[in-house]
């Protein structure tokens, strides 16, 4: 298994820190799509960026690596790895592992899987027509999983993923981690939408990139509150209160009179008794041996593993307590920004659909009512900022559960609406088929069937069609047919 190596130090538009980027050429230099430099002699794309020919034979198949990120780094030969090939099909797919003729020296991508996906804010970079060396999309945001694949919204207005950014990595914009590949986008250009395999799907088609995944990425950032309170009440009372119902299993430690070291062994004996992380509360903090060491060499790894920490202080100006003030202020203002590029991803998003049911209802009614959100989000967002560090915490949790609601109901808008669009294509359909049966066997000068065929074909005409009108309609035409052929 690999490293991580300064994963972290990579966040946002740490761009020039990730030398693995490439693109694929052909022989000839024409730049076909992007990739993964995986370290030693192996790389990872898609296999449509190869060949369109699910059928072609991938021992047939030579391109040229590029590393865009490295000046002077001349480009290597590559050929397919044939337990790697792993052509698209309706079921999936879409994978090619490359091995290049030479070792460069250039560092691996960190792969790492991922269990949540929903709303990571990522970036990755892609070669679309005409940009040879490639350009980003930042803050583009993992919508949630589409069957194998997972959605993913780029922000709009601005460079959206699409053609050419097929093979290219998907960076985690909070660690740094290469979670996945981008496969393909959606046809249609307002919308900003393409996909994504995840590493762990990825391994599952090649079994040999698991030798690459550096590891797991926490669901989630931890977090961190600050509790002032006496010590007796908050291990009574005080912890169970500031997280609510969202603690989980809840480890507390009184750290009076303890060493760092003492407090680390004790959580690193309960990490191999449970489900970690847990909600660890840390009680007396000022009155531990040494504060600000416990908070650095305790705490801090616990919020890089994904803990919810709370910490508990007796007085605002105690031991430490400015340190864990400052971090909590820095965690909901970074919790901050990632929401309001959420709620811009959202607004996306939520546009794209209502314009679709704009469309939609010009041919059809009735559909179903839906109520924007995203003005809303804002105005919570902008209410929020104002509070106090550990108010503000509990009102962001509010607000990312509120908001993941929102998009879960958005995404049920939108299968309504193509139900709706499918049960009217449906309709047109089966009108066609009854028609064409009954030509087929004579009957299309029949009057009685003119007399049914006629309102059901006008009813599917009208501008909209009133699909509770038109569906019985339709169906007494079929009946009709059906009642015709059975006396012939």
């Amino acid at each position: 298994m690999r490293g991580i190596t300064g994963t972290n130090q990579r966040n946002g538009a740490g761009h020039a820190g990730e030398p693995w980027r490439i693109s694929i050429q052909d022989l000839s230099g024409f730049t076909l799509g992007a990739g993964i430099f995986l370290g030693e002699y192996t790389a990872l794309t898609c296999a449509h960026v190869l060949s369109d020919d699910p059928e072609a034979d991938p021992s047939g198949l030579r391109v040229r690596v590029r590393f865009v990120g490295l000046t002077g780094q001349p480009c290597v030969a590559a050929t397919v790895v044939r337990e790697g090939w792993v052509p698209q099909t309706a079921a999936g797919g879409d994978v090619a592992l490359l091995r290049l003729a030479e070792q460069p020296a250039v560092p691996g991508a960190p792969l790492c899987h991922t269990r949540a996906v929903r709303d990571r804010t990522v970036h990755t970079y892609g070669f679309p027509e005409p940009h040879d060396n490639g350009v980003w999309v930042n803050n583009a945001e993992l919508a949630g999983p589409a069957g194998e694949w997972v959605q993913l919204n780029s922000p709009l207005p601005g460079e959206r993923v699409r053609r050419g950014f097929s093979g290219a990595g998907v960076i985690d914009k909070a660690t740094g981690a290469v979670i996945g590949m981008v496969v393909t986008e959606y046809t249609d250009e307002t919308t900003g939408l393409a996909f994504m395999i995840p590493t762990r799907v990825l391994t599952g088609y090649v079994p040999a990139l698991a030798g690459f995944v550096a590891g797991e990425l926490p669901d989630a950032p931890g977090t961190i509150m600050v509790l002032i309170s006496d010590r007796h009440t908050a291990i009574t009372s005080g912890f169970s209160e500031v997280v609510g119902d969202r603690a989980g299993r809840m480890l507390t430690l009184d750290t009076t009179g303890k060493s760092p070291r003492e407090v680390s062994h004790r959580l690193e004996a309960e990490r191999g008794r449970a489900q970690w992380p847990p909600t660890v509360a840390l009680a007396a903090v000022d009155s531990s041996s040494q504060p600000e060491r416990l908070l650095h060499e305790v705490v801090r790894p616990l919020l890089e593993r994904g803990a919810q920490v709370i910490v508990q202080f007796s007085a605002d100006n105690a031991p430490g307590a400015g340190i864990a003030r400052d971090w909590q202020r820095d965690e909901n203002a970074a919790r901050l920004d990632r929401l309001r590029q959420l709620a811009a991803g959202f607004e996306s998003e939520e546009d794209g659909v209502l314009v679709q049911a704009r469309r939609l209802a010009k041919k059809i009614q009735p559909l179903p009512e839906f109520r924007p959100r995203s003005a809303e989000l804002v105005l919570l967002l902008g209410a929020a900022d104002a509070d106090e560090p550990t108010r503000m915490h509990r009102r962001l949790t509010r607000i990312e559960d509120w908001m993941r609601e929102q998009r879960d109901q958005l995404t049920v808008y939108q299968h309504e609406l193509a139900a709706k669009a499918e049960e009217y294509d449906e309709l047109r359909g089966q009108l066609s088929a009854y028609n064409a049966m009954a030509v087929r066997h004579g009957l299309m000068e029949d009057e009685e069937l003119a007399e049914v065929y006629l309102p059901a074909k006008a009813a599917l005409s009208a501008r909209p069609c009133s699909l509770p009108d038109a569906v019985p309609l339709v169906h007494s035409y079929a009946t009709a047919v059906r009642r015709k052929l059975a006396r012939t």
